[in-house]
């Protein structure tokens, strides 16, 4: 996989983004896990859901998200989360996100385009330029 590819697969499912679960492990801690409702994201972009064709086939994708990941979220918040149950996550946090999501979205690299210039070479003090018959 690309490294576009993994930055891209990130910002789907951060963006996707909707519950959290708490599930309580005896002898490993907590494990997290958060749901996606995948519908919201480009519903129109048929290339973006078949490159990641994975994550779109239902409607509902989970992953354990990283330490970091919780660790942005309010303290209380993750404080009064009860185990096994899926709870809609922090609205205050989700807009906080969102506003982070558009800004890098408006600064990203949409598109690439490749020039061929035509090759110079120096002789002495005499520059020879070479067309491209192409």
């Amino acid at each position: 996989m690309t490294r576009s590819k993994h930055f891209e697969h990130a910002y789907i499912i951060l963006s996707t983004m909707t519950k959290i679960k708490l599930t309580t492990k005896k002898g490993k801690g907590n494990l997290f896990t958060i749901e996606c409702y995948m519908p919201s994201f480009e519903p129109q972009n048929e290339t973006v859901c078949k490159q990641h064709a994975t994550m779109f086939k239902h409607d509902k994708f989970t992953f354990h998200p990283q330490k970091d990941l919780v660790l942005s979220m309010p303290y209380q918040f993750v404080a009064n989360l009860e185990p096994g149950r899926c709870t809609p996550l922090d609205v205050q946090w989700l807009k906080k996100m969102k506003k982070i999501f558009k800004k890098a979205k408006l600064n990203s690299i949409k598109q690439i385009r490749l020039v061929r210039l035509s090759k110079t070479n120096y002789v002495g003090n005499q520059t020879m330029t070479f067309k491209n018959s192409n």
